[in-house]
């Protein structure tokens, strides 16, 4: 004769594993850089936002972007941008940390910026006050992460957008880039396995 599980003993069951997906999910998001946000969404806020700055910069300047990543950060204002958009929360690095006598003084950041900063700006020698005319070119990416469940990085075009890209998919986004960019007359970028500065 077949038994039966009683209806309570399987609500029991139900909810003891319940009680421990919620603890791990608890867990996970308490010690999660992010605070339980997309780090992902914040890396492209961070990179939407640099570009913006550049596109700003750019109309006060003739067309011309800025020639380096502390060039763009040092014309921003202090009220609207911190350091932290610099970096991508999952990546561990700091913030770089600068004295107010420096906050717009591109050489001091430059100068300080290495370990502080996870975007590489690909604008330099760009020309465009507007940006859909660089709408097909890329002006910031992340250097793409190598572990197991997030290898890739985002990139950013010249009209304000950027998107996350698997580290395979990354050399077409790159040769599909490179085209817009000799259209528009700029140098190509160079994709390499570490994804060098241009």
């Amino acid at each position: 004769m077949e038994r039966r599980i009683s209806p309570v003993i399987k609500i029991c069951v139900a909810g003891f594993f319940l009680v421990l997906v919620a603890a791990f999910v608890i867990e996970n998001l308490e010690s999660h850089p992010c605070g339980g946000v997309s780090c992902r969404m914040i890396s492209q806020a961070n990179q939407r936002n640099l570009t913006l700055q550049c596109v700003l910069w750019s109309q006060s300047h003739r067309g011309r972007w800025p020639p380096n990543i502390a060039t763009v950060f040092a014309s921003a204002d202090k009220h609207h941008y911190s350091a932290r958009v610099l970096v991508n929360p999952y990546s561990g690095h700091t913030p770089l940390q600068i004295p107010p006598a420096d906050r717009h003084n591109a050489q001091w950041i430059e100068a300080h910026l290495k370990g502080h900063c996870d975007y590489v700006y690909a604008g330099r020698g760009l020309r465009g006050e507007s940006p859909q005319k660089l709408a097909g070119v890329i002006v910031f990416y992340g250097r793409p992460r190598n572990d197991r469940h997030r290898a890739g990085c985002n990139v950013a075009w010249g009209n304000v957008r950027a998107r996350w890209f698997r580290k395979s998919q990354l050399p077409a986004v790159f040769a599909k880039n490179n085209v817009a960019r000799r259209k528009a007359g700029f140098p190509p970028l160079i994709f390499g396995p570490n994804m060098p500065p241009p």
